[in-house]
């Protein structure tokens, strides 16, 4: 006769022993970082090309009918080309419109024109280890007018093929390599309101990398 409670005990028993052996089996696990790093290096022939500063221009007060005001630039402009390439660039400004401090609309110069008279400050210029020829500062006095729609050509540099020896072959140097300065001495002249204020705008200068145009801007009054 077979003894139902010993065997039933004995059922139990193994199925407690088949569900231990049916969980899951936990591992270890471990994380660590490994460091990548990447070392890159400046290509010499493709750095920046880059307005380093500009200057802030100031003119005396009183200025009413018709007037003319010698102005002063508080530091020099400078364009750095690092690029080592001899590629060119030119140099743009464009004025923009006067307003007043005071709400009124009206109070507005008109025929109002800034005179730059740019020069390279030699004096101010950094060599760096590889300087090409100097660029070309238009000394005929350029002129900018207030709200013109087109930038004037302020400096320009040659690229290495447009730049010539004295027999006219291309000398493969380029201008305006390096860190130049230029230097202001600006003019104001313009028709204001017979009215206290103060009028103030803003110089929006233009680097751009390139050949120079064979045509020069013409200067606006």
């Amino acid at each position: 006769m077979i003894n139902l409670k010993k065997f039933s005990t004995v059922l139990m028993s193994a199925g407690v022993l088949l569900g231990v052996l049916a969980a899951p089996v936990v591992g270890h696990a471990d994380t660590k970082d490994s460091t990548v790093t990447a070392s890159v290096s400046q290509d010499p022939n493709h750095g920046s090309l880059s307005l380093k500063q500009v200057p802030e221009f100031t003119f005396q007060t009183h200025i009413v009918n018709d007037g003319k005001a010698a102005g002063t630039a508080d530091k020099d402009l400078i364009v750095d080309d690092e690029t080592a390439s001899a590629s060119g660039w030119n140099l743009s400004a464009q004025l923009n419109s006067f307003s007043s401090d005071k709400e009124n609309s009206a109070l507005s110069p008109s025929g109002a024109y800034m005179g730059l008279l740019p020069t390279l400050d030699k004096g101010s210029n950094v060599s760096n280890s590889k300087v090409g020829a100097e660029p070309v500062v238009r000394n005929d006095g350029p002129t900018l007018s207030a709200g013109a729609k087109d930038a004037t050509n302020i400096a320009s540099a040659e690229n290495a093929e447009q730049h010539k020896n004295a027999d006219g072959t291309a000398d493969g140097i380029g201008e305006g390599i390096g860190q130049w300065n230029i230097a202001f001495n600006p003019t104001l002249n313009a028709t204001f309101p017979m009215v206290a204020t103060s009028y103030s705008t803003t110089i929006t200068w233009t680097l751009t990398s390139g050949p120079t145009s064979d045509v020069a801007a013409t200067p606006t009054k």
